[in-house]
């Protein structure tokens, strides 16, 4: 699935653009931040070259997409998207610079990114699978009006209607 647009965002006198990951965005910083965190993750081997290789395979897939948090040519936080229904898109969410943690941007970049896909493509339902222990991401996704719908012994399925989004309105986005 490709992503033509770039979503331009002003947060905190600061402009962040995001973009899909292409897999010239791939480095050791890149797949450092994936072993660190593979514990949350659903593939055990990684190396710039499996995922350089898994990129390419997700811009060839109709339903996947990788999008990227970018502050100037710093990757700051990736999300994967998959469509799973006309109107359902499953979210995920990896933290690449960890100088950015606790400072609000991963819920802008998730907003943002749901914000253009209710608005632009008419998407009404978003789902998210946690980690019970990733209590950064439980703590993130209940603040963007997630709501439980699931859960096992390892992880939580938050789902969110589009018409409950909750805004935040000291936000500036612009699609070009």
């Amino acid at each position: 699935m490709e992503f033509k647009n770039k979503l331009h965002i002003k947060f905190k006198n600061n402009n962040f653009t995001i973009k899909q990951i292409k897999k010239t965005h791939i480095n050791y910083k890149y797949v450092n931040v994936m072993i660190r965190y593979k514990f949350f993750l659903s593939f055990p081997k990684i190396s710039i070259t499996k995922q350089k290789d898994y990129i390419d395979k997700i811009i060839k897939s109709k339903t996947k997409i990788i999008l990227g948090l970018y502050m100037g040519k710093n990757l700051i936080f990736s999300s994967g998207i998959q469509v799973l229904k006309r109107n359902k898109i499953s979210l995920g969410i990896l933290n690449i610079d960890t100088k950015y943690k606790r400072k609000g941007i991963a819920k802008v970049f998730l907003y943002c990114i749901m914000y253009y896909f209710k608005n632009f493509l008419n998407i009404k339902n978003f789902i998210a699978g946690v980690d019970m222990q990733n209590l950064p991401s439980l703590k993130l996704f209940k603040s963007l009006n997630f709501k439980l719908k699931y859960k096992n012994n390892k992880s939580y399925i938050f789902e969110l209607n589009s018409n409950n989004l909750k805004n935040i309105n000291y936000l500036s986005i612009e699609t070009r």
